[in-house]
């Protein structure tokens, strides 16, 4: 459902995220308890409908566009977070600021939610993918009314006014088609980025946690085998008396 109220929405200025169209909002429409669940606006004497999803107040606007990219975005702005939370966990633990009791009840909940946040994840790659692959064909049509458009020409069924303004607009919707497609790739780039840095730290953390805990304590037995051997070879390296020496101190008075 939608966050905002009536006040918030009605009059407001409503544009498409790519400037595609733009309008006022005429109306909304609620739940049984209230809730605004989409709007309605005027699009050139047209009313539209939006549901709650496909629409954020921005800057005093209501923005346009498809769910996915608002999903994808709030998403990032979680994995973001966790992100910073894990290695603000990590590196009280390094400094012994934490108990090793705090620190696994942290850990544990910070589990749960990586393990809710790579799922979400995966969902929201595919649903970008699938997007990419909409706009990937909206391109590919927008390029064979080009086509069309100069056969047109090419054929003196159109003049070159008509023609003009047509390619302007078909040009107009190339571009806007190019920057969704130019985010739709960067939002899919930082999520999937930010979740195998996080991976990356979660295997170094357990890591070390192993290690800390397998290391083997020092036996006494090792402790003594050592000490004696340093005792032993504390002469190492001096030369025992030849047999002349010896003689020579037998002999002497």
């Amino acid at each position: 459902m939608s966050p905002y109220s009536f006040s918030d929405l009605i009059g407001k200025p409503v544009m498409e995220r790519y400037g595609r169209f733009e309008g006022t909002v005429v109306a909304v429409e609620t739940t049984p308890a209230t809730e605004i669940n989409s709007i309605v606006y005027e699009n050139g004497g047209v009313l539209v409908r939006s549901n709650s999803s496909s629409f954020r107040l921005e800057d005093g606007k209501v923005v346009v566009a498809p769910p996915i990219l608002f999903t994808a975005e709030e998403l990032y702005k979680e994995i973001t977070l966790f992100s910073v939370q894990h290695q603000a966990a990590t590196n009280l633990r390094s400094r012994g600021a934490v108990s090793e009791a705090i620190f696994d009840e942290v850990s544990g909940e910070l589990d749960s939610i990586y393990r809710a946040l790579s799922g979400r994840a995966e969902e929201v790659s595919e649903k970008l993918k699938e997007r990419l692959d909409h706009t990937n064909e909206k391109r590919d049509w927008i390029y064979k009314l080009y086509m069309n458009l100069e056969v047109a020409r090419d054929m003196n069924l159109l003049k070159d006014n008509g023609y003009n303004q047509a390619h302007e607009k078909l040009e107009k919707e190339q571009f806007r088609i190019i920057e969704e497609s130019a985010e739709i790739k960067r939002l899919s780039e930082n999520i999937s980025s930010t979740m195998n840095e996080i991976r990356v730290a979660r295997t170094s953390t357990a890591d070390e946690v192993k290690d800390e805990i397998e290391a083997p304590l020092l036996s006494p037995e090792v402790e003594i085998g050592h000490v004696a051997s340093e005792t032993t070879g504390e002469h190492e390296g001096e030369a025992e008396p030849s047999n002349t020496e010896l003689e020579s101190i037998q002999e002497s008075p």
